[in-house]
């Protein structure tokens, strides 16, 4: 069985004097032990209504503006629905269930389909790429050659009419004006490098060498890091089955998908034997706590801004 690959370098280590705050979160049970995902701890829990609340409000006030821009320019155009996104193994039943998402397939639930694909696939060709012209404006072409480069040529940068500048799309979420996100910008940063950072913490590497410890007992030798399960799956796949060849119904499939199944009950009772989610769960909370009240003005004001971004 071949190791998994590994990951990126480690970061900084987050200060420690963490013991009491350790303890506590080692003392839960398996099924209390929280999932720890990048976006996650003390900081995204606290905007995580907000901001969701803004990012649809964004969405949708963005697709009226498109809407309106391309009935100026003498098309039809239906917005968009906004559709919040989601992701594979949120909880440990969905990792169960899910796997790590590689042989398993998840269906969506609710996939949204574009109200406009069938009225552009109702034009005539030359209609179709002025609708992609009014939409996207003119894309951007690489200089060909250094010669280009210094001529400014090999860029488009005007359409066929002389019309300069980026198409409806761009233009509907250029009316929005400031993003929060984009003025904040340092703050989350600043957050998510705290976060990155207890992934050096001698603790988390202690609790992670016991996790790999189990894997290696386990059938799985070789694995250091929590993505390297993931890794794993997917060096099986390009090693075993070409692209293209799995198709649904292969009878090998059922055999790929207990697999993936059976590493990743194998992955949580390991990082419940080692305690390395609560481990780190509690040195992100400690991470982001510290960066908030530094910056617990700029928190602050990244909140209001999206407040007032959600009520627009």
């Amino acid at each position: 069985m071949r190791a998994a690959r590994g990951g990126a370098p480690l970061v900084r280590a987050v200060a420690t004097g963490i013991g009491a705050t350790l303890a506590l979160a080692m003392c839960a049970a398996p099924e209390e032990q929280p999932q720890v995902e990048f976006g996650s701890g003390p900081f995204f829990e606290e905007i995580a209504d907000v901001w969701a609340a803004a990012a649809r409000r964004s969405h949708d006030d963005a697709e009226q503006a498109i809407a309106r821009c391309m009935t100026d320019e003498g098309f039809d155009y239906a917005p968009v629905p906004y559709q919040a996104g989601g992701a594979i193994g949120e909880s440990r039943a969905d990792l169960l269930e899910e796997g790590f998402g590689v042989f398993i397939v998840v269906e969506e639930d609710a996939v949204v389909v574009n109200p406009n694909t069938a009225y552009r696939a109702s034009l005539t060709a030359q209609a179709a790429a002025e609708y992609d012209l009014a939409l996207h404006g003119v894309v951007p072409r690489e200089p060909e050659t250094d010669d280009d480069a210094r001529a400014g040529t090999g860029a488009d940068d005007a359409d066929a009419d002389g019309r300069e500048g980026a198409g409806c799309y761009a233009q509907g979420w250029a009316s929005l004006g400031a993003d929060p996100l984009t003025e904040h910008l340092p703050l989350v940063e600043e957050i998510h490098a705290a976060s990155r950072g207890t992934l050096e913490h001698p603790d988390y590497l202690a609790a992670m060498a016991q996790w790999s410890a189990c894997m290696s007992d386990a059938g799985y030798p070789g694995m250091t890091q929590e993505s390297d399960p993931t890794f794993y799956l997917q060096d099986l796949m390009v090693a075993e089955l070409p692209v293209g060849e799995l198709r649904a119904g292969d009878p090998r499939l059922g055999e790929l998908v207990a697999l993936e199944r059976e590493l990743a009950a194998v992955h949580l009772a390991c990082l419940d034997s080692s305690q390395a989610y609560a481990v780190r769960a509690a040195l992100v909370e400690i991470a982001q706590r510290e960066v908030m009240e530094r910056r617990a003005a700029e928190v602050t004001a990244y909140i209001t801004a999206l407040h007032e971004r959600a009520a627009s």
